[in-house]
C-alpha cells in the first residue's frame, strides 16, 4: 500500500486508522502487506523498529531534473517478521536538481 500515514507512526487523522486497520485485516487473511509513506520528521519512531536504510542515493525522475532518495524499511504496529507483520518503506531525500520539493521529502 502507498499511503501518506499510517497509524500509530503517521496520524493526522482517519485515513491513517484506516490504513492500519485495513492492513491488519488483510494480513490476518493470509496476504503480505508492505505500507509505503514518506519518513516525515514528524514520524512516532517509538512505534517503527529496526528501521535501517535499504537503498542509498536512488534517482527518482522528478519535473524534467531527479530527487535523490534513500530508502528505509522497518516494522510497526507491534508486528514483527512472520506471518502477520506490517513493513514500513519510507522514504527521504538526499538532494534534488530541481528547487521544487517532492512530496516524499522527510523536511
Amino acid at each position: 500500500m502507498v499511503a501518506p500515514e499510517c497509524a500509530p507512526a503517521a496520524k493526522a487523522g482517519g485515513l491513517g486508522d484506516v490504513v492500519s486497520g485495513l492492513s491488519r485485516e488483510l494480513e490476518l487473511r493470509g496476504n503480505a502487506v508492505e505500507i509505503i509513506l514518506p519518513k516525515y520528521a514528524s514520524l512516532r519512531y517509538s512505534e517503527i523498529w529496526d528501521l535501517r536504510p535499504s537503498y542509498h542515493d536512488l534517482p527518482v525522475p522528478w519535473y524534467g531534473g531527479s530527487v535523490r532518495c534513500t530508502v528505509w524499511f522497518g516494522y510497526a504496529n507491534g508486528r514483527g517478521p512472520g506471518p502477520a507483520r506490517s513493513t514500513w518503506t519510507s522514504t527521504s531525500t538526499s538532494g534534488t536538481s530541481n528547487p521544487r520539493r517532492s512530496p516524499i521529502a522527510a523536511g
